[in-house]
């Protein structure tokens, strides 16, 4: 496993962020659950309203959830949502999109140790 894969789930810190590890796990996991979904109603937005508002729901829900790559990401879609025609944004949706398939396929493969850090 790369360190860029890695640097895609930030374990400790969502413990610290929760105050239990097995919350944040359990907390990780429900989202990771949500991710394929959320690729897939990402995929096929079709304005900057439906995807400011996918953008700010997936932002919110991230709160939590220690995954600084992807919220970056959907933070920066976000406030361009606000800027810029939509049909100028489909590199960046792309790019978020490839984030999102690369965590879909780490996931499985990501393992905790006691302390939170990932191997």
């Amino acid at each position: 496993m790369t360190q860029d894969t890695l640097a895609l789930f930030d374990f400790k810190a969502c413990t610290t962020l929760i105050g239990s590890q097995a919350r944040a796990h359990t907390l990780m996991q429900t989202f990771m659950d949500a991710l394929p979904e959320a690729y897939g109603t990402l995929e096929t937005l079709d304005g900057k309203a439906a995807l400011s508002e996918f953008c700010h729901h997936w932002i919110g829900a991230m709160s939590y959830c220690s995954m600084p790559q992807l919220k970056a990401k959907l933070e920066h879609l976000y406030h361009l949502s606000h800027t810029h025609p939509f049909e100028t944004l489909k590199p960046y949706i792309q790019d978020t999109l490839n984030t999102m398939n690369l965590m879909i396929q780490s996931w499985p493969n990501i393992s905790f140790d006691h302390e939170g850090a990932s191997h």
